[in-house]
């Protein structure tokens, strides 16, 4: 092969190369904006908020399994998704007319939640294809309310309008909402949640990565484009000196 034929062969190589560069590059930063674009300023993924109606009720018993995140969002994150940590954030509202009081909100064992029913009226969230629905549990005009003192568990406090982030109940154990003192709930509102560890991190290194990709690209079309080029026939030739001086 010519010596101008391996010029043309390389050339054409370094462009290539250039372009796979670019395109590779663009689809790293593509992917960063698209994380960015899901996961919420904490670097994490939610699911839609469930709305839980639970007027007249002191105490709300709520089965929850999941998270509530569909599991192609996490397969979307092949990068982050084994460092996603579920968790649930619960927000209660007040009754209408209710004034500021503190909601108990925590995960127990189902058994013995079971146990402080007896002879207690609590009501319980029921999930169905409308949506969420309540039932009030009622054995007598005056039973009392559920009685959760001492019963074993993860709880939080939190006022009316405040979030509470807790585990995602396992199996056997029930979430329990319950006002702490006089008052009665009025909306639960549920949350799933998968905290990625060092999510932000990540994605401003794929930016980083993926811009540093793209210009590393640009330079090699420009050298193949400029640097291998066919020079013409004069190029690179030592131009001709001509001497102006009249002759003798």
């Amino acid at each position: 092969m010519s010596r101008s034929g391996v010029r043309a062969v390389v050339r054409w190589l370094i462009a290539a190369l250039g372009v796979f560069a670019i395109l590779a590059g663009a689809a790293v930063v593509g992917g960063a904006a698209w994380v960015r674009s899901v996961l919420d300023p904490q670097g994490s993924l939610s699911s839609v908020a469930q709305s839980i109606s639970a007027a007249q009720c002191e105490t709300l018993l709520i089965e929850v399994t999941d998270a509530g995140v569909r599991a192609q969002e996490l397969e979307n994150l092949p990068l982050v998704a084994d460092r996603a940590s579920p968790s649930l954030v619960v927000e209660v509202a007040a009754a209408e007319n209710e004034e500021a009081s503190t909601t108990l909100v925590g995960v127990a064992d189902s058994q013995e939640v079971e146990e402080r029913l007896l002879g207690a009226r609590y009501c319980i969230a029921e999930s169905g294809p409308q949506g969420w629905s309540t039932r009030n549990i009622t054995l007598s005009a005056d039973a009392p309310d559920v009685n959760l003192d001492g019963l074993a568990g993860v709880w939080a406090r939190a006022g009316y309008g405040e979030s509470v982030v807790i585990p995602i109940p396992e199996s056997g154990r029930t979430l329990v909402v319950s006002v702490d003192g006089p008052g009665e709930i009025g909306e639960v509102a549920l949350v799933g949640r998968y905290r990625i560890d060092g999510a932000p991190d990540l994605v401003q290194t794929a930016f980083i990565a993926g811009s540093t990709v793209i210009v590393v690209g640009v330079a090699l079309l420009i050298v193949a484009i400029v640097g291998f080029r066919k020079r013409g026939r004069h190029e690179g030739s030592v131009p001709a000196v001509i001497d102006e001086r009249p002759s003798p």
